[in-house]
């Protein structure tokens, strides 16, 4: 009995393969109406493959596929690629862009042609920031939004508890200065 089992996988194993893609999510950060794109590898021996996308309502959904319900244009956004890929095209162009500003969270899924009963679907994470375009300031592009001119208490408290500390020790040493001229 152990050798049917064992032939069993040895005869079935080379039927056996997974799929596979690079890189393992994608990131977007672009502005309003910027388009963007990425390229997906896709490695598979399946003769065709299916792709589609799938989104969150919003970025506070959990990243689970099973509630990304929606579509890209629900959420204003514009996603292009190649929907069915032969077993010669292995690669794909992710091109995003979006026309309200926002973060958003979604899924590339990609499903092998069934064999018999079995399916193959795998996903890709995906994530885009779509920002408004405004540049705030030379800060706050280095800085992140902490700092920057609109929020100037951020940058004056400890500008004022600087220049009292060195006003203090010049002060300081002045005195000790004057003790050992008398």
């Amino acid at each position: 009995m152990k050798f049917f089992i064992f032939l069993f996988f040895i005869l079935t194993f080379p039927m056996i393969t997974a799929i596979g893609f690079s890189p393992e999510n994608l990131v977007y950060n672009s502005s309003i109406g910027q388009k963007q794109c990425q390229i997906v590898t896709i490695n598979s021996d399946s003769k065709n493959i299916i792709v589609s996308d799938k989104w969150a309502e919003n970025k506070d959904t959990p990243w689970n596929p099973n509630l990304f319900n929606v579509s890209a244009s629900d959420n204003e956004l514009s996603i292009s690629y190649d929907k069915k890929l032969s077993i010669n095209d292995r690669t794909i162009e992710v091109c995003i862009s979006g026309k309200k500003a926002g973060e958003y969270h979604g899924i590339l899924l990609i499903k092998e042609e069934q064999v018999g009963n079995s399916v193959v679907q795998a996903g890709i994470w995906i994530k885009a920031v779509i920002s408004d375009g405004k540049d705030k300031s030379f800060l706050s592009s280095i800085t992140g939004a902490a700092i920057g001119l609109g929020n100037t208490k951020v940058i004056l408290v400890p500008l004022v508890f600087i220049i009292v500390i060195v006003l203090l020790i010049i002060y300081i040493k002045n005195k000790k200065r004057d003790e050992f001229n008398v």
